[in-house]
């Protein structure tokens, strides 16, 4: 492959101050494999691993292929763009069900997404972070989740009244909510802390509002109860199910609403009262 044209002024003074962790990282968003992109830009994937462990850079040319290749501006790839002081992992609904290349890819698209929201944050007021403090005690049993919903309702101050909006609920509280692009369909939501502040991200291709709701209280289930727990735990998935199912429907309040004997439209009411349709 040839050099191309020759390299713009930005490459050049990227080149200088050029962040291994941002090539990386736009290497994951695009779901590439070092020996792909490698290929496409003239390299060896050894010297691919190179710019990415910080043992060496590219050269001004090398990086505008890189920016081409991947999509990016060459800007993205120098120092002083923000990386986030975030430890662990991010809670995604179903390690199973996900690829290690999907969960790479969402992670990414998370990061990418921290760092325009850091930059709107200096010209924007954002949302003070509001969320109340939960602990659950340990052995955690199903009743002290469902009390740690209810707990988290009175604190929104839903009473037992349904959740009118479960975005705008956490965007209100300080939480960032986003859509995934082009993320897989196997990618339910997922949501992770970014120093101070928790994002939330969901998947618009289930194109279902009732499955959104779902999601998007299964996952402050997780940022309220798990904050400093490692992810990945089926027990800690079926505590956030269980405390999502209790903050969008409390079971007491439902008990009295439900019909005595079998009536479909009653149950339908229900379902569209409670924003499950």
């Amino acid at each position: 492959m040839t050099d191309g044209p020759r390299p713009t002024v930005p490459a050049t003074a990227a080149v200088a101050a050029f962040e291994p962790h941002a090539l990386g990282l736009a290497r994951r968003w695009r779901r590439m494999r070092k020996n792909e992109l490698a290929r496409q830009i003239g390299v060896t994937a050894a010297a691919v691993s190179q710019y990415e462990l910080g043992q060496a850079r590219p050269s001004a040319a090398v990086l505008a292929r890189l920016a081409l290749a991947l999509g990016m501006p060459v800007e993205f790839f120098a120092a002083g763009i923000p990386t986030p002081a975030t430890p662990g992992h991010a809670h995604f609904r179903s390690l199973r069900a996900t690829s290690q290349a999907e969960r790479d890819q969402a992670e990414a698209f998370g990061e990418i997404a921290w760092r325009v929201v850091e930059v709107v944050g200096r010209h924007l007021r954002l949302p003070p972070l509001r969320l109340p403090h939960l602990d659950l005690p340990e052995p955690t049993r199903v009743e002290d989740v469902r009390a740690a919903a209810a707990a988290a309702r009175e604190a929104f101050d839903l009473g037992a009244a349904p959740v009118p909006h479960m975005v705008r609920l956490l965007e209100a509280y300080g939480v960032i909510v986003l859509a995934l692009p082009d993320a897989s369909e196997r990618v339910d939501a997922f949501s992770h802390w970014y120093g101070q502040r928790p994002f939330v991200f969901l998947n618009p291709a289930k194109d279902d509002k009732a499955r959104s709701r779902m999601d998007a209280a299964h996952e402050l289930g997780h940022l309220l109860l798990h904050h400093d727990a490692e992810p990945g735990s089926q027990i800690l998935e079926r505590e956030a199910t269980t405390f999502a199912s209790e903050f969008l429907v409390p079971g007491p309040v439902l008990a009295e609403e439900l019909p005595a004997r079998l009536d479909f439209d009653r149950l339908h009411e229900l379902k569209r009262r409670w924003g499950s349709v």
